[in-house]
């Protein structure tokens, strides 16, 4: 038998009660629920869709009762609908720098741009000289699309999904370089990282970023937004094993060298790089895996002389990357 309170309970509010046939089960079940309280009990039930089951105890159906059909039809009706998103959120692109970039760098990648009456205004010109009408919308609008409320006011569509590389199309288009630089991201789980480090990419003239699908954060909004529109313009190559991508490109005359900042590395400031490269950066809590670090042909490491310790990964590959420009530059002068 179900205690007293809960026969109360289940007459008052008219439910069907199918009693199992363990009965200890049972009593557990009804006293369990006398616990918690009606109030809290009634609330776990009109969650329910139709049924719900309480196995080795006892199931419970809504359908007669009126009360908590009444309650679900009123919640559904009065929370209101959206606006369908543009498209997948794979395609959206926020921020009012990033959208500046691609309308000015790759124009012909957006499909449409929505924002507010300051943003675009501000990007009005660009939008002009890139002949892409833009359309209103308010800021709860642009955040329920963008996932992310840091929108700044502006989303752009893009057309199609960014194409990547893959790894052969990469080495091929690099062979007949004397001096490459590739950069591939290990572990990078942050969005705002990985938009930085492609940031970074662009401004310091790397060649192709790569990273694996399976080791890293995905293109998103936020890595769209934290890269200024580089996530459109770097070439990316998406790779199953960063291992295999690192051995491929040795076989290719690529030298590897993996920003470690543990005993051992080569002082960033008195390295030289190779001409074709390929920087290896790796997450900022465990750095790059052993089995990439045993594959590097080289380590380095920036020297720090404040009382912290470490860098953020994004700012530790700028500087790497910004030593490595500086020496091409170096010798192109010399030259």
């Amino acid at each position: 038998m179900l205690g007293t309170a809960l026969q109360v309970f289940v007459r008052h509010e008219r439910l069907r009660v199918h009693v199992a046939p363990n009965a200890s089960n049972n009593r557990a079940f009804g006293r369990r629920l006398i616990f918690l309280g009606v109030g809290q009990a009634m609330d776990g039930l009109a969650r329910a869709q139709s049924k719900m089951v309480f196995p080795g105890a006892l199931s419970v159906s809504a359908s007669k009762a009126p009360f908590m059909r009444d309650r679900r039809r009123k919640n559904a009706s009065s929370s209101p609908s959206a606006p369908n998103a543009p498209g997948p959120i794979d395609l959206i692109i926020v921020g009012r720098n990033a959208i500046r970039e691609v309308l000015r760098h790759s124009p012909h990648t957006l499909k449409s741009v929505w924002g507010s009456d300051e943003a675009l205004k501000e990007l009005e010109p660009d939008l002009r000289r890139a002949r892409i009408t833009a359309q209103r919308a308010n800021g709860e609008t642009l955040s329920s699309w963008a996932h992310t409320d840091s929108h700044q006011g502006i989303l752009g569509l893009l057309r199609e999904e960014r194409s990547t590389l893959d790894l052969p199309s990469l080495i091929n288009s690099l062979e007949s370089h004397p001096t490459a630089t590739v950069l591939l991201l290990d572990s990078i789980y942050d969005p705002q990282n990985l938009g930085t480090l492609l940031r970074a990419a662009e401004c310091f003239g790397v060649d192709a970023v790569i990273w694996s699908r399976n080791r890293g954060a995905p293109l998103s909004p936020v890595a769209r937004k934290a890269s200024v529109g580089a996530s459109e313009l770097v070439p990316l190559v998406l790779v199953p094993n960063l291992a295999e991508a690192v051995e491929k490109l040795k076989q290719s005359s690529f030298w590897v060298v993996a920003l470690d900042g543990g005993e051992g590395g080569a002082l960033l400031g008195s390295f030289t790089f190779p001409e074709r490269c390929v920087v290896v950066a790796g997450s900022e809590g465990r750095g790059v895996q052993p089995l990439l670090l045993k594959k590097a042909d080289f380590r380095v490491k920036i020297p720090l002389h404040g009382k912290i310790d470490s860098l953020n990964v994004s700012q530790a590959t700028s500087i790497a990357l910004y030593e490595l420009q500086l020496q091409r530059t170096a010798v192109r002068r010399a030259e």
